[in-house]
């Protein structure tokens, strides 16, 4: 288990009596029942080296001063904030976004959802200061964070034209901010579109997977989704459970095998035909003739590869090696591999009888339209795409079988194709 980021203060005193009353709060009712559940397995640790409040998955982080100022209503409010950062497991998933920007599309799922089941007189309230996005309920953080770091571009584009024009206007040059995008390391105009945001909020979330082995990545997200299945468990016991936290249980029901799947949908793309002159051997010991199928190669078969930096490197080899034994098996006329996150990284082309290989590079956020749009253009006969879903300009549908091939997708769906599960 990791040591606390930040120790426990002994010489901090938390008003014990509100904390109490705030959980005691959330754990009378079945609405809020699984937010207390989940908040007592996290280690309450007393710091001053966070503004407010904060969560790892496994301590919460609490600033007394900032206690002081809520009231019952609003403290029990963020205990359940932090507890659904937990059971989003979004101390894990940030992978390369910015931190800042993370947690500020993090908060605007959380508060969204949360606002939204709490509406009784008695209930949870959030404090001042929270963000505040209605439109972020259907969202995951990833799309959130898709949708604010585009929503902070065109703000910061917009200003640096302005800037411009007064400038141009005074005969001072030109102005800043170019609003493009960029490796969000950098300031305004440069690249990370959330350093100018002044949106804060409360209730962050820590990220650690940088300091974590890959054993303990996987035993962090085992105890998460072992705790957020068993705190609904317990909500359960006591009646109605809210949507939101239901749907961050992962399924315990059958999967059908991704591999099945694939290896389907690669088969029907075989053309067929019936031919009297090679007639079908099963039947000719009934003495009955009949047509035999004659089987074609498959045309072109285009394969886009997400990239993107929350990829999980072992999915896309298991991907990858499934994907070479299928086109070794149906051998297609042409296979075109296109790897791309924001935009087209690199091409590949396969003839038939090449050795077929894959091998990824990338590293930024996630579109899907300029990967579909170069497979197009090879005309092929099927596209099948290798993604976490997360993005949302799927675009029109492309008028061939689509498959998507999709990795730690979170609920997401497309609007046209077939879906699997690659695990």
């Amino acid at each position: 288990m990791l040591k606390p980021i930040f120790p426990n203060d002994d010489t901090l005193i938390i008003d014990r009596s509100k904390w109490l009353k705030a959980y005691s709060l959330l754990n009378s009712r079945s609405t809020t029942k699984a937010w207390a559940y989940i908040i007592q397995t996290l280690r309450l640790t007393v710091t001053d080296k966070v503004d407010t409040m904060a969560v790892d998955g496994y301590f919460l982080y609490v600033n007394p001063s900032f206690i002081e100022g809520l009231s019952v209503r609003e403290l029990a409010f963020v205990m359940a904030h932090e507890a659904y950062h937990v059971a989003a497991r979004h101390h894990l998933r940030r992978a390369w976004r910015n931190p800042k920007g993370w947690n500020i599309a993090a908060d605007a799922v959380i508060n969204a959802n949360l606002n939204e089941t709490f509406y009784g007189f008695q209930d949870p309230v959030m404090p001042k200061d929270g963000i505040d996005k209605p439109w972020a309920r259907s969202y995951t953080a990833e799309l959130a964070y898709e949708k604010l770091k585009k929503d902070q571009q065109e703000q910061q584009q917009q200003q640096g034209q302005d800037e411009g024009d007064d400038a141009q206007q005074d005969g001072q040059g030109q102005g800043q901010g170019d609003g493009q995008d960029g490796d969000e390391q950098q300031g305004q105009g440069g690249g990370n579109p959330f350093e100018d945001m002044k949106e804060q909020g409360w209730g962050d979330v820590i990220d650690r997977t940088d300091e974590m082995s890959t054993e303990e990545q996987i035993e962090a997200e085992e105890k998460a989704a072992k705790t957020v299945k068993r705190a609904v468990k317990v909500a359960q016991q006591q009646g109605h459970v809210p949507g939101c936290i239901k749907e961050l249980v992962p399924s315990d029901e059958a999967k059908q095998d991704w591999r099945e799947v694939l290896r389907t949908f690669a088969s029907n793309l075989i053309p067929t035909d019936y031919c009297w002159h090679k007639p079908d051997v099963r039947f000719l010991s009934q003495g009955s003739y009949m047509p035999g199928v004659i089987k074609e190669n498959v045309g072109r078969i285009a394969i886009c590869v997400d990239t993107s930096g929350s990829i999980s490197q072992p999915a896309l080899e298991a991907f990858a090696s499934e994907t070479r034994e299928i086109v070794e098996e149906i051998k297609p006329e042409h296979v075109t591999v296109i790897y791309c996150d924001t935009k087209v990284q690199r091409v590949e082309e396969f003839e038939h009888g090449d050795d077929f290989r894959m091998e990824a590079e990338g590293g930024g956020g996630t579109r899907f339209r300029p990967a579909i749009d170069r497979a197009l253009e090879t005309d092929p006969d099927a596209i099948i795409y290798f993604t976490d879903m997360g993005a949302r300009d799927h675009g029109e549908d492309p008028g061939v079988p689509f498959l998507w091939a999709t990795y730690d997708r979170w609920g997401a769906t497309a609007p046209y194709g077939e879906m699997i599960d690659v695990e």
